[in-house]
């Protein structure tokens, strides 16, 4: 039988106590030499647990009450995100339907006129169709960027036809490109050019790429190629253009960036346009790449895994 001392029987019992996570205070114990100096040490890390745990106690009254502050803030910012959405859905709204009556009616009156009348105001018809459409486009842009900021964007991923898409964005630039000083092509080397996309995003992409190598080139050619190899689709939007300067570059696909500042620029826009292409072959896993010569002309490239 093994023999304890008191003092030691009660060293043990307290730090079987202490094991079980009873942390108050024992009895005093009676003890001298190496004895006195295991009560003191296991006192003391008694002690030391209960401080620890108050620490740890309090961290976690801490954590509880940032996570309910962070998930108020969460919670502001989502309400927040969805009075943007509504609100910009509702500009969108209130600004496109005002716009498109009065690009109808233009219409309307342009089929009313005879041939001599046609000929007289025909820059009228198509100053009224060049501004409706640009404010039309200024908007779509504005929300779309917004929307793809905020993550509020919803991607639908559909099989789409990139030829037919790029033939019909073609046919609608086609009346606002001087045929005398630019040549204007589309030409499709295909057999098949489907792909699962998120269609309005990728009409935005061409639609963003091709005004503007119409906007920025006033003589020589603008080209849209569709070719594929290797199993990828290959989408090039060639021009004769202005092309960027090498100092530029670098901050071509920044929001609201524009070459060119001020009132006194000479071309039209807003700085979203490839801000948004950019962020539109994010969404649909397409690579954007562009070679430009300033005074030359630039090719923008977008390549579809098919």
């Amino acid at each position: 039988m093994l023999f304890r001392s008191k003092p030691i029987q009660r060293i043990n019992k307290t730090i079987k106590k202490i094991a079980n996570g009873n942390y108050e205070a024992s009895e005093k114990i009676k003890a001298s030499g190496e004895l006195k100096e295991l009560v003191v040490s296991t006192d003391l890390m008694r002690r030391t647990i209960i401080a620890q745990q108050e620490k740890i106690f309090d961290t976690i009254r801490d954590l509880k009450d940032l996570n309910q502050r962070l998930k108020t803030a969460k919670d502001k910012a989502e309400a927040s995100d969805k009075l943007k959405s509504e609100f910009l859905a509702m500009i969108s709204h209130e600004i496109r339907t005002p716009i498109n009556v009065l690009l109808s009616y233009s219409s309307l009156i342009k089929d009313e006129l005879n041939e001599e009348q046609l000929k007289e105001n025909e820059f009228v018809f198509t100053a009224i169709q060049k501004a409706g459409w640009r404010l039309i486009r200024t908007v779509e842009l504005i929300v779309t960027t917004a929307e793809i900021q905020t993550g509020s964007y919803v991607v639908t991923k559909t099989k789409i036809n990139i030829s037919e898409l790029l033939e019909s964005i073609f046919l609608s630039c086609k009346p606002f490109v001087s045929e005398d000083k630019i040549n204007f092509s589309f030409e499709n080397k295909t057999e098949v050019s489907r792909i699962m996309a998120d269609e309005y995003s990728i009409k935005q992409i061409f639609s963003n790429l091709i005004d503007n190598a119409v906007k920025f080139t006033d003589n020589g050619y603008v080209k849209i190629i569709l070719s594929q190899k290797n199993n990828k689709l290959i989408v090039e939007i060639a021009d004769t253009g202005i092309g960027i300067s090498d100092e530029y570059k670098e901050n071509i696909f920044n929001v609201f960036s524009q070459e060119q500042q001020g009132y006194t620029r000479k071309f039209e826009g807003n700085g979203l346009g490839l801000a948004l292409v950019k962020k539109a072959c994010e969404i649909n896993n397409a690579e954007l790449t562009y070679k430009s010569i300033k005074n030359e002309g630039t090719t923008f490239t977008v390549i579809f895994n098919s």
